[in-house]
């Protein structure tokens, strides 16, 4: 009797359609030039309107927006203290910790943390003191 070896191979297709070479970022080639470019390439349709609202409230739409006071950077205002490992998940496309400013690898490392933890890490929190 023969067995039947299988080999699932899971490949990284962005939604819009774009590929990132092998050591470059960004989409087709290039980079995107802001964040809400970014995000028409990387993120699912149904969430672009909402992931926009963010990183304009976030960032207004610009990569390399920098919280002075944490470690808050890019587009999504990711933590880097926390979020660090996202951007190597892409190191094949030329993303890393590094690359933080750079629209499509910050877009790409929110869309991981989007997907596993949905819209909670960006949810406004009212407190009183």
């Amino acid at each position: 009797m023969r067995r039947a070896l299988v080999c699932l191979l899971m490949v990284a297709v962005p939604v819009g359609g774009a590929v990132l070479p092998a050591g470059t970022a960004g989409a087709q080639g290039g980079q995107s030039p802001t964040c809400n470019a970014a995000i028409d390439v990387w993120w699912p349709a149904q969430h672009r309107a909402w992931a926009k609202s963010i990183v304009w409230r976030e960032a207004r739409n610009q990569p390399a927006a920098a919280n002075r006071r944490s470690s808050a950077r890019g587009c999504f205002q990711l933590l880097q203290s926390l979020h660090a490992g996202r951007y190597n998940k892409f190191r094949g496309w030329g993303c890393s910790p590094a690359k933080w400013s750079n629209a499509d690898c910050n877009a790409l490392a929110a869309l991981d943390l989007f997907r596993q933890a949905g819209k909670t890490p960006w949810r406004v929190t009212r407190y009183t003191r």
